[in-house]
């Protein structure tokens, strides 16, 4: 069995079937400060950009105003329902960040927004692995919780099903290991985030 087929849609992700999809459309989040910076790194690829659990595509706007094409994804059918009620004609798809709907290098700019804490333990290393194979240049994840050196366990109280846990380290050399690599930047002013270049 691949890799993909073992890391499918599990019960605790059904957790975000009962959260109401706006619950991202609070001024704190639509302004936070990673996601500003999340655009100002895709707007210097310019083109195309994939929103990787992109729940109701709060962040389309912004690249649509900067004339970049979007597509979000994400695996809670109701949150992509209620982005194309908004934003009628959207590029928004169900679908798992472990095996994306694209062939390589698809979008300049691929990212991610506090997906990752809610990932089971090692799942990020497949949700890592799709997201570079479909980037041309840019892969940028941006984490609610902050990651340090040390082996941090992550008690994910809003779904109770698992624990997550990994270390900055982990996560650093994984990115490293990736093919075409081509250096990585963590900007900690804007919470913590990851920008990883592709040669």
């Amino acid at each position: 069995m691949s890799e993909r087929n073992k890391i499918g849609r599990r019960s605790f992700e059904r957790y975000w079937e009962g959260v109401h999809p706006d619950f991202l459309r609070v001024p704190e989040q639509l302004e936070h400060p990673s996601r500003k910076r999340i655009a100002e790194e895709a707007s210097k690829v310019g083109d195309s950009v994939l929103d990787v659990g992109c729940d109701s595509c709060v962040d389309y706007p912004r690249f649509k105003k900067a004339g970049i094409r979007y597509t979000g994804i994400d695996i809670t059918e109701k949150f992509i329902k209620r982005a194309k009620e908004l934003y009628p004609g959207i590029d928004a798809r169900v679908g798992t960040a472990y095996d994306l709907p694209f062939s390589d290098g698809s979008y300049g700019s691929v990212y991610c927004k506090d997906l990752f804490e809610h990932l089971p333990p090692d799942g990020y290393k497949q949700a890592i692995k799709e997201m570079w194979r479909v980037t041309r240049k840019l892969m940028m994840i941006a984490f609610y919780l902050p990651t340090n050196n040390k082996p941090t366990k992550y008690h994910l109280i809003v779904s109770g099903h698992y624990e997550q846990s990994y270390n900055e380290r982990e996560i650093v050399d994984f990115i490293s290991g990736l093919k075409n690599f081509n250096g990585l930047e963590i900007i900690r002013s804007v919470g913590c985030l990851y920008v990883a270049r592709k040669k």
